[in-house]
Parts: C-alpha cells; structure tokens; sequence
C-alpha cells in the first residue's frame, strides 16, 4: 500500500474535522451557550413588557457553592500528587519527583488558575479540558570575542548552539561575533475553552487517548504563527478567518457575554490578523503499512503546516457527571437550569401579584375624578372628585395566590437538593439550626450533602488531576535533557529527568470538606497517642503521622514543621569535654593504684605462703632427727613417722 498523498491526508482529516463531536457545535453548543446564559441570569425570552422579569440564580449558586470546597481540597496542599515507588531503595526518588512535578504545576504554570477554569468550565460546560504539552522555547543572544587563538575559536564554534555571523583576522588572532541559541524549552500546562475542542463522534469513554481523532481548533494570529516556527511565506498566503463558523461564535458570545454584532472578528492589520488553526491528533495509516499510527496534523484551512508522528494526545478530560459509555457528561447547570427557570416563573408570579396588592387597580366614573391625581402615588396624596368618592370609585378586587405556590417553591428547593446536595441549610448553618438540632442529624446533614461534592472531587482526582500529572511527568522526562535547578522548601535540587523513571502509579491527596477534616485530624492526633505507647514505631513513622497532620490542617508541607531526619547531637561545650577528660583521668590513675594495691598483696601472701612452707618443712625435719635419735637410744621405741 503506497503512502499517503498530501491532497489524500488534507481532505481525510477535513473530514474528521466537520464531523467530529465538540461544544462549539450542533445541539452541544446550543446546551453550553444556555447554561452559560443561565449562569450570568440572562431573559429567558418569554418576558412580558410590564410584569415581573425577575430571575432566579440557581445555576450560578450552585456552581459558586461548589467551587470552594474543590479549590480547598486540591489546592490546599503543595503536593496534590504523590509518585509512588516501583521498587525497593526508590523511596527518595520518587519523593523529589514528587516535589519536581508539583512545582512544575503549581508554581510555572499558575496551577490554582488552572485548576479553577479546569473545574469550573466541567460544571457549567459539560466537560472541561486540560491541555499539556512541551514548548521548545528558544532565545538568540548576540556575543563578540576578540582576540581570540586558533584553539579558542575551534572551541567556540565546536558548540552546536552557536551560529558565527562575523569573523576577521589579525597576526593569527581572530574578532567574531556569534548568535548563541539557548534552549529555554519548558512544560506547559493550560485550560483550553471546550467550544474549541473536538472529538470523534465514536469516542465511548471520558479518556481522549482512546478517541480515533482529536482537536484543538483556535485562531491565530499571522505573527503567532510565524513565532511557532512556521515558514512565513506559507503562512502569509493563509487565508484569514471570515467569522462563518456560527457555531463557535455562539459559545463565545455567551461565555464573554456580548452582543454578537460587538464581537470583533478579525484585524485590518495583516501581522495581527486571526486564521483558523486546527491542531489534530490522528490515528491514520499515513506511511501505508496497514496500521494507523497517531500523527499530529496542523492545519490551516485546507493547508497542511505540519503532519509528523506523535507519542501521545496532549489532553485531559473531566465531568462532574460521566455518562458510562460517552465522553461528554453532564454539568450541575444541566442538573438544575429547568429548576431556575420553574423557580424565576414562580417569583414572578408571586412578585406581580404583591404589585397588585400594594398598587391595586381603581374603577372610577369617567369624568368624575381628576385623573391626574388619581395616577401620581404619593404617600397623603390628595385625588379630587366632583363626587363623594364612594360612588364615583372604588377598589378592584384581587385573587391572591393559593397557598400552594410557596409550597411549590419549597418542592423546588428540595429537589434542587436532591440532584446536588447542595442547599442553603447543608453550605451553611443557620443559628437557629444549631439552636434546635441535633449534633447527629446535623451531622448526618452534612455528610449526605458532601457525598456529592466528593464524588465530583474524586472524579476530577482520578481522570483529571492524576492524568494531568501523569502526562506532565512524561513529557518533562522526555524533554528535559538539561540539568535544572530549582527551589523547594528553601533548597536547591537539581533536576534530572534523564534519570527518572516512568511513573504511572501515584496517590492524590485530598481532604473532602471541613467536616470531614476535623475528623482526620482527631484521627491522626488519636494515632501519634498510639505510636506513644507502642514499641513498634520508628522514627520515620513518627514523622509521617506528623506530616499528616500537618496536611490534613491545610498548613502546606510537613518538613516546614517537622524534620525527616533525627536532628544532629549538640556540638559539645569545651568546658565540659575538659572536667569529662579529667574525671576520666582521675578514673584511670585510681584503677591503676587499685592493681598496683592487688598486686603488692598477692605478693605479700605468696612471701607469707613460702615462710611458713619453709618453717613447716624445717620442723618436720627437726622432729624426724629427735625421733631417729630417740629409737636409737631407746630400743623398742617410737616409730619415725614421716
């Protein structure tokens, strides 16, 4: 099978693009467009000219409601993410790339900002999209040497960063003047509005990786191009963008809301005026060997700017509410716009009829009162009439409203509560609730209105922020390939991606709502009493329990507080070394007289040993020799006893 042609690749992904599935067209784009009119309490368009058009803000409350506890829980902690190790002894590893990433995200890519449009446009559009991808950045600086020897100058150009744009010579030395190219390559991480993505309509899960096909459709500016890296003259003969794609105008009037004749559509100036450009990730059988590969495909109308192999498709998905099976989801304002506008209709009938009883209306006898008088509503006013007033007019009568209506209101709120779990008495307290309730109820209130911000939160954990940091991770140990140093904890670490290892398993880190967090910090306070009394702690475990209580208080890095490590012994006071040094001293000269003392004892018992041996052996002799004497003057006598 040959390989593919130009023409052939340009129309195919043309294809792709006008029937793939996005919010900034079709049915889509009309749901995102009316929840955001929703959100900013837009009319409806069913206002009548002298009646109430009061509306009701329920999409908004609840998406304003929401966004606290998620901010709070992933943005509370310096490390959202934790890498897991994949085998003994890669515990420190996986803790400095831990520290690495997060850095990475929070601090180079406004993470708190980032993480709050991911969410928020997940709430009110559906789905929200996160975007990473690498930025081969590059600065030129101009240096000139002077004087230089032959093997300084072969040293210098030997550098494949710099590009010699002078040279002259003198006596064997030589002036030159360089561009020197730096590499300021670095990992991106943005939100990208969902009107501007697009998908395979054959896409059945929340992951874009499993998509055929994918997009990011945006304008551009010409100078914007041509920064990129595209070639000028191609991108000069572009066509500019003539505003006709409908679709992604009415996501975009809605969301800034404007009005769509203020919307401005292009630049009379030719360096800043805007062309569409269509960033796609294609999984097609380009080189014609029967297995599509990803490629990534830049295209500008029907002009291919870039069509080369891809290791991966640079986004990431959440939804508040998965549908199994799809990839767009539902947003809380798909749960409650019907909600708002049954509500803004009650509160305007409601608010009509007390209208009508303050101000009710007057029949009066034509030509009888002074109408003047009658239509100028003043507090004492005076209406006069040619007439007693009781027969030239009277009051109209009024139907107030059954007592049904505000039952319906309540029925509203409840079933508000019922598809978010969020309402006024479960977000915050009220004095009277505390008064008169009880601590388990309340409680128990609590829980079962926080059961569906942490299944949001833990959604948006595990396809979201754990895949953002995954792919960030991959893309820095791929293109990283120069030693960097960076700040963490008041350190310098130096970061080396070409030593990491590939990392897919990791923890995140959440705590789900105040409540919930002062039941971990009793937890954890109840474990540090426990490792008090037990035998089995080491002093690691005493720090990690440490530093999760310091986590769990929302207080930010536990090494902040707490050390790792078992703080180095004292340096010793001279003073003390020197009495310690004598006491010893003193120690060694009393053991050495004490031996001396045991020594000279045993020898006095040895001598005392040997005189009395010496007395005992010359008696026994002399007694022998008076025995022998005696037998031999006296026969018959005494034995010798020896």
């Amino acid at each position: 099978m040959a390989r593919m042609k130009k023409d052939e690749l340009s129309a195919l992904v043309g294809g792709e693009i006008d029937n793939a599935y996005g919010a900034g067209s079709g049915e889509l784009s009309y749901q995102i467009s009316e929840a955001l009119n929703y959100y900013y309490g837009e009319p409806f368009g069913n206002e009548v000219e002298g009646k109430s058009q009061v509306i009701s803000r329920d999409v908004m409350d609840v998406i304003e409601w929401v966004m606290p506890s998620l901010m709070r829980i992933f943005a509370s902690n310096e490390r959202a993410v934790v890498f897991d190790p994949i085998q003994p002894g890669d515990e420190a590893a996986a803790k400095q790339e831990t520290d690495i990433i997060n850095h990475v995200f929070y601090k180079e890519n406004d993470g708190f900002i980032n993480l709050y449009t991911f969410f928020k446009d997940a709430l009110l559009s559906k789905n929200g999209i996160m975007k990473i991808w690498w930025s081969p950045e590059e600065e030129t600086e101009r240096e000139e040497y002077k004087g230089l020897t032959e093997n300084e100058l072969n040293v210098l150009l030997g550098d494949p960063d710099v590009e010699p744009i002078e040279h002259s010579e003198d006596n064997g030395l030589h002036d030159i003047t360089v561009l020197r190219v730096k590499n300021n390559g670095s990992a991106k991480v943005e939100p990208i509005p969902p009107e501007e993505f697009l998908i395979s309509k054959d896409a059945d899960s929340l992951d874009p990786k499993t998509a055929r096909f994918t997009c990011h459709r945006s304008l551009k500016t010409q100078t914007e191009l041509i920064e990129m890296g595209f070639s000028k003259k191609k991108v000069k003969d572009l066509p500019s963008w003539d505003g006709t794609d409908l679709n992604l105008d009415e996501v975009k009037i809605a969301r800034d809301n404007l009005d769509e004749d203020t919307f401005n559509r292009d630049s009379n100036h030719e360096a800043t005026r805007q062309i569409e450009v269509h960033e796609c990730y294609y999984k097609v059988d380009f080189d014609g060997d029967g297995v599509a590969e990803l490629r990534q495909i830049t295209m500008a109308g029907s002009e291919i700017l870039l069509n080369e192999p891809a290791d991966r498709v640079p986004f990431v998905a959440i939804t508040p509410v998965i549908l199994t099976h799809k990839f767009y989801g539902l947003s809380l304002a798909d749960l409650v716009m019907d909600i708002q506008l049954i509500k803004s209709t009650i509160m305007r009938g409601i608010l009509d009829n007390t209208y009508l009883a303050n101000n009710g209306r007057t029949a009066v006898q034509d030509g009888m009162v002074n109408m003047d008088d009658l239509l100028t509503s003043r507090s004492g006013g005076v209406v006069r009439t040619l007439g007693p007033p009781s027969q030239v007019m009277e009051s109209m009568p009024f139907n107030p409203l059954p007592p049904q209506t505000f039952e319906v209101m309540g029925q509203m709120e409840t079933m508000r509560k019922e598809r978010t779990g969020l309402s006024q008495d479960t977000m915050g307290l009220e004095s009277n609730v505390l008064a008169h309730g009880r601590t388990g109820v309340i409680n128990q209130s609590f829980d079962m209105a926080q059961m569906r911000t942490e299944l949001i939160a833990r959604i948006f954990a595990e396809v979201g922020v754990k895949n953002v940091m995954r792919e960030l991770h991959a893309i820095i140990q791929k293109n990283q390939d120069k030693r960097k140093w960076i700040q963490l904890r008041g350190e310098w670490v130096e970061m080396r991606p070409d030593e990491w290892k590939t990392r897919y398993n990791m923890t995140i880190n959440v705590g789900i709502g105040s409540g919930n967090k002062d039941k971990q910090a009793n937890s954890v306070m109840q474990l540090m009493e426990v490792q008090k009394n037990s035998p089995n702690v080491s002093p690691e475990n005493v720090f990690n329990a440490q530093d999760k209580f310091v986590e769990v208080l929302g207080l930010g890095d536990g090494n902040t507080y707490f050390s790792d490590q078992p703080p180095p012994p004292p340096a010793p006071d001279p003073q003390e070394e020197l009495v310690k040094a004598q006491i010893e001293l003193t120690a060694q000269q009393v053991q050495v007289a004490r031996s001396e003392m045991e020594t000279n004892r045993q020898e006095a018992i040895w001598k005392h040993e040997e005189n009395m041996l010496k007395i005992k052996t010359t008696d026994q002799t002399n007694r022998y020799k008076i025995e022998l004497e005696y037998q031999r003057n006296v026969p018959g006598g005494l034995e010798v006893v020896t």
